[in-house]
Order: structure tokens, then sequence, then C-alpha cells
């Protein structure tokens, strides 16, 4: 697991216009929306470049300078660079300014002035280590107690200066506070000694930890305790006070100029300092002063320490990382890219989001995206930090449930439809655009021979095309122009609803199953185009003897029918000998043979084997000889293969009254010769809108399915056309 981390140290100003901070200390930082104190390992941690980019407020657009001299001091080391000393453990970076912006020049003449600034190393993790309560962790020369999250191994990105940093108790320095020998002591701005990390479980001579406000340290013992447990008590309740102040300090900091103001506890304030001031006054926990900045600020985070470095996080990016899950099991291209039938809009990540959206959701945070994780990020979006309880408990999906109501509202009162990530709306969307995916990626042939026609809506439509006494006729001797009759020529074509419900199961839900929730779009998908396909074949067959018949002169029957070069040349002049009423040639031109799977070799091989493509022997005696057919028809008849025709074994599964029945009609030599475009068809598929592409509805009647109801419906239906326009051949 990859995550951008930031932790609090101190900073100093060099005479020479170069500057010294100290980013971390090793110590223990408490930080919100984590759920146990975090410890980052310095026998674990690198510099990822040998120049480490200086920021503020982890602000990429806010550079102020680059590090010329950079080291990490484990337990105890020293590190004396001029008139400087270091104690390890440590983060120790000099660095030179490299922005001569006003605003960059105004915080390099703060910390001139003595303005306290502290810092905050951006470390993009590869694992999370977690200690469990009751265990040990050694690093940095300390001995900790779990529970404890140790990120490591860490690369440290940049480091930034900042208002506030993570660590309670830290505080920045200048070059006045050098010692008297020209040095500067680290151990002195310190509170906590080095050697030695305060846990709950040390007794009372073991602990040194600072009240709130002391710039010493003060040393406690049982022998100067009256009440053992009430002192304990009492410095548990000043350490989550510090921590209090701290985490709040360290979200106002994070704030910058251009915000709206922040609406706390009543009030508005007009800028995050007096708001912060407000909060620290009036007990106000750190959490709620975080979900009111984040209310002020809903397209820039404003986070806990460790958090991640790009600080915008939308329902969109969000889809877009979630999208990234769905491909690698569902076929969706990177770019634009057509449909199969190249007949559809196009579709893929590139024609779905921006570059700057994916490249927001190709964090490493969110490449690895599972469900609870989605849940979670909601949770922090609605109320300032991550649910702290079990997430595999009823109470949590609970809590989500009543978090996602929440966002619903919020979502319904944004008119410009891009408010907080809200489950129900990412859900439809992730799954359409999966659902689209997958419907054009399912290898249907139904496309092939029948012809899409659009209807405004469900009622039954015309389908007309041009009839009459359709041939000019020379102009008069005298300049006059004959008068031709006209009629049209129509049927009736009309849309249907086909439509389904399911719904996820809460084992998914509980198990974090994404992949599960995944494949179970990626199967609705498919419902479509393969309900389109059976209703197509299966109109075809039930209704055969409706459709073809010898009176209208488009069907082949008996051993001359079987496909053959011969059959095909027979079913070609049924199709240049059909006419219209006036007994005029309709000019239409096959281009397929649609058949089972038995004569698959035999129709690609008329299609694309060389000439001669049969050879045999005739006579007798000696006036026996090889005879060889030409194929004339290489290149003309392209093959189009389908199991409804042949297969005995599928069952027909669409309407009620047909359901479990086997297909009518199917044979091994079965076969048809029809025509892919002409301005008439033998069969339509008739849509509201000119398209079946399925649309997707969520639901949720279930408390604990969040969401994860999906309705899927499409608008079509298939309707007889010309049917003397394909020709059947049974083949015996």
């Amino acid at each position: 697991m990859k995550k951008l981390m930031q932790c609090a140290g101190k900073i100093s100003p060099q005479e020479n216009g170069e500057f010294w901070m100290v980013a971390y200390t090793g110590r223990k930082m408490d930080l919100t929306g984590w759920d146990a104190p975090v410890v980052f390992d310095l026998k674990d941690i690198v510099f990822y470049k040998d120049s480490t980019p200086i920021l503020f407020s982890h602000d990429r657009s806010m550079i102020l300078g680059v590090s010329t001299e950079q080291y990490i001091l484990q337990a105890e080391e020293v590190l004396k660079v001029q008139d400087k000393t270091f104690v390890g453990p440590a983060v120790v970076m000099r660095w030179k300014p490299t922005n001569s912006e006003t605003q960059t020049v105004s915080i390099l003449e703060n910390i001139k002035n003595g303005f306290p600034y502290e810092c905050s190393l951006g470390v993009e993790p590869e694992t999370v280590l977690m200690v469990p309560e009751g265990k040990t962790f050694e690093a940095n020369g300390i001995i900790f107690e779990g529970p404890l999250l140790v990120p490591s191994p860490g690369r440290i990105l940049e480091s930034s200066i900042c208002v506030f940093g993570a660590c309670a108790g830290t505080q920045s320095f200048k070059a006045a506070q050098a010692d008297d020998q020209g040095g500067f002591d680290m151990t002195k701005n310190v509170k906590i000694p080095p050697e030695k990390e305060p846990a709950d479980t040390m007794n009372a001579s073991q602990m040194n930890t600072p009240a709130p406000g002391e710039n010493a340290p003060r040393t406690m013992n049982a022998a100067n305790i009256p009440d053992l447990e009430n002192w304990k008590k009492t410095m548990e309740a000043e350490q989550q006070e510090t921590l209090r102040v701290s985490m709040i300090r360290t979200a106002a900091g994070m704030m910058t100029a251009g915000y709206s103001p922040i609406e706390l506890d009543g009030a508005k304030f007009e800028n995050a300092e007096a708001a912060a001031r407000f909060a620290v006054k009036t007990n106000v926990s750190a959490d709620e002063f975080q979900a009111a900045c984040r209310k002020a600020v809903l397209d820039r985070p404003v986070g806990p320490a460790i958090h991640i470095q790009d600080k915008t996080i939308t329902s969109e990016v969000m889809e877009c990382a979630l999208m990234n899950q769905v491909r690698k099991s569902v076929n969706i291209p990177e770019e634009k890219t057509p449909t199969v039938d190249k007949k559809y809009r196009h579709y893929g990540m590139e024609a779905w989001y921006s570059p700057k959206v994916r490249e927001a959701a190709d964090r490493p945070e969110l490449r690895d995206l599972t469900l609870h994780g989605i849940l979670d990020q909601i949770y922090f979006e609605c109320h300032g930090h991550h649910y702290q309880g079990n997430r595999k408990s009823n109470a949590f999906f609970a809590e989500m449930r009543e978090t996602i109501d929440t966002m619903k509202i919020r979502r319904a009162m944004n008119a410009a439809g891009s408010g907080p990530i809200n489950l129900s709306y990412l859900w439809k969307e992730a799954a359409q655009k999966t659902v689209i995916a997958s419907f054009n990626e399912l290898p249907t042939t139904w496309q092939d021979w029948v012809q899409i026609t659009a209807t405004p809506d469900f009622r039954p439509q015309a389908k007309v095309w041009f009839g009459g006494d359709n041939r000019l006729a020379p102009l008069g001797s005298d300049g006059t122009i004959e008068l031709g009759t006209m009629f049209d020529e129509s049927l009736m074509v009309r849309s249907d609803t086909f439509a389904k419900a399911y719904k996820a199961s809460r084992q998914a839900l509980y198990n974090d199953d994404l992949g599960a929730i995944v494949e179970y779009w990626n199967g609705i998908g498919e419902l479509v185009p393969a309900t389109i396909d059976e209703v197509a074949y299966g109109s075809l067959l039930n209704n055969f003897d409706k459709f073809f018949t010898a009176e209208k002169g488009n069907l082949l029957t008996g051993e001359n029918s079987a496909l053959s070069l011969e059959s095909i040349e027979r079913a070609a002049n049924l199709f240049e000998n059909m006419v219209d009423r006036n007994g005029q040639s309709i000019y239409v031109v096959p281009d397929m043979i649609l058949t089972g799977q038995p004569l698959r070799k035999t129709a690609t091989q008329i299609y694309s084997e060389s000439n001669p493509i049969i050879s045999y022997l005739i006579g007798s005696g000696e006036e026996i000889r090889m005879h060889e057919v030409k194929n004339d028809f290489v290149g003309r008849y392209r093959p189009v293969i389908s199991g409804y025709l042949s297969n005995t074994n599928l069952r027909q599964n669409v309407y009620k009254e047909l359901k479990g029945k086997p297909f009518p009609n199917q044979s091994s030599t079965l076969w048809f010769m029809a025509c892919s475009k002409a301005s008439r068809a033998p069969f339509y598929l008739a849509c509201v809108g000119g398209s079946p592409t399925p649309h997707i509805e969520t639901f949720d009647d279930d408390p604990l399915t969040l969401g994860t109801g999906i309705k899927i419906y499409s608008d079509f239906n298939f309707n007889a056309g010309d049917t003397s326009l394909m020709i059947a051949c049974t083949g015996n």
C-alpha cells in the first residue's frame, strides 16, 4: 500500500540567506484519520533525490526552494555542520530559496524575523506495519508500545514549511538559540528525550511529559504524586487537549487564501485563524473544526497531517479510480475506440475523463481501491475524519447509510451536480460505463442482418419507403411532363422496454469484495446484447414458416439447397429476380451467408479460398478425368455464424410463455442469404432514440445494500420488414 504521508518538524534561518530545518524528530504522532499513532522508522527512510523540493504547506504551486544538504540521523547520531550541532533521531536539511515571488519573499522574511514556522515531510511509503496492542516496536532508539502504525520503507519526496506541524509539542527555532559554544543542541528543543518515549503502560517515575504551555520538561515520580490514578487521568486529559489544539492549528495552517467563510458552531469566521482561536476556546473537537474547513473548501480537503499530496478528491476522481479497477477485468480501451460493429458512439477512458482527472485518479492510494475504502472516503468527505470503528460490522454499514443519505441531500442542493462524493451516484456512473463496455464487446451477430431504426416513443410507427411509378418518362413533344403515380410502401414498427433488477449480496459488502461487484456489473452489461440476440434469432426461428414460403420466392428446400457453390448461385438468382409491385427491380445485393457452426468451414471456404475450390473425377474407363469447379464467389458472401441456428441445447429465456422451450426449426444444414445495407430490410430493430444502448438506475431498498441494487433496461423491439429480402435454405 502506497500513501503519501506528511509529518511535522522545525525550521531556522541562516544569516547567509540559506536555511536549516529539522523536519522530523523520530517521535510518535497522533494523527486524526489514522487508527493508531504513527512512527517513521528512520532506518527505512531515504531521500528520493539528491536535492529535495521545499514547498509551502505541501502546495505544489508554492515552491520555496531546494535542499543543498540533507541528512537522516539515527538515534544519538551527532551532526556538526559549521556552527550547528544536530543530535538524532532527526531528518535535517539545509536549503536555499529559488523563488522570488512576493508571497515567497514574505514567507522568507517571516522566517528571518523569527516567525515560528514548522516543517512537514512528504513521504511515500511502500507498506504500513501494524503493531498491535500489547506488543512493542523499537525505532529511532525508542521503544514504542502498540497499537502503532509504522510506514516503511519510505521515500522523502518533498519537505514543506507550515504554520503548524503534526507532532504535538514541537516548535520552531531560530539561529539566536545557538548555545554558548556557537553550536546548536537539538536536545534543548525536544521536550521528550530521544532515548525514551512515554507510554501509557510505563510507571510514573519514567514519565517526563510537558504540560500544555510549559517550555521546560516536568519530571514526575511516585513520591510526589498523591493519587497516581488521578494523576494519570490528568496527564491523559492534558495530552488529549494538547493534541486537540495541535490538530486544530494544523488544519488552520493548511488553509490558504481564496476560501469561503468558515461556519463553526453557528458562527461565521472570515479566516481560518479566527475560527481556530474560537475552536480552541470553546472546546470544539479537531474533527469538527476540520469538517467545517472541508465544507468551506469542498474542492480542497483540509486533512490530517498524514494525507494525500494532491488535495483534490472529487466524485469524478473517485469514479475514474474505480473504473481503473474495473478495467482489470472488463475490456475498456485506454483511448477512444469504436465498438465492434462501428455503429455506436466512441467509448473508453479517454472519452470519459479529462487528462487532469485521470492523473488525479492515478495516485498510489487509489490504485488498489477497495469497497470499504470508497465508503470511508465518502465518510471522510461528509464528516471531516475517517470512520473509527470496525468496518466489518452492521454498525459500519448503518453509519455509512446515514452518511450516504446526508451526501444525497448535499448533492441535491448542488445545482452544478459536482458536489461531494455520493455512493449511489458513483455506483450508477461506474456501473453505466461498465455496462456500456460489456455491451459493446459481447460478440453478438444480430446487428449483421437486422437493421436499426429509430422511434420517438413506444407507439407504433410507420416505416415508409418510396413506391410508385418509379421510372422517368421522355419529355413530350410539346414540352409537357408526364404525371406519375405515387404510393407509400410501409409497415408498422414499435419499440418496447426490456428490463431487470439485481442486487449485490450482503456478503460481498462485508467481504470488501469490489472484484465481485465489478464482475456483477460486467455480467449485467452483457444482458442487453444477449437479450437482443435471443429476441432476434428467436423471432426468426419461431416464425420461420410465416417469414419464408415458396409463394414469396424466398425459400429453397431439398437436396439442391445444401450449402454449395450451386445453391449459392440459385439463392443469388432469387435476389436478382425480386421485383416491386410495378415489376421493377429493387436493386438489393446480398452480401452474407448466415448459418450455424456445422457449416462454418464450408461458408468460410467459399468466402476465402482461391480457385479451384473443388476437384473430382468424372467419366468412366479411359474417359475418367479430373474436373475442377471454379469458385466465382470469393470475397462476396461473408460468413456470419450463430449457435442459435444449430445448437439444440439452447433454451429460450426472454418471454415467459416460451421460457425453457427449445428453439424450433434449428438445423445443422440451415443457412440464409441476406443483405446488410439496403433502402429496405427484412427485419428491423426499433429503438427509442435510435440505439439499444442499456441504461442503469440504482436502488437501495435494503439498508445494507448501500445503493448497490441495479436496474438495467433498454428500449427496443424486433420487427419483421420485407422478409422476401432474406433467402432461407433448409439444406434438405
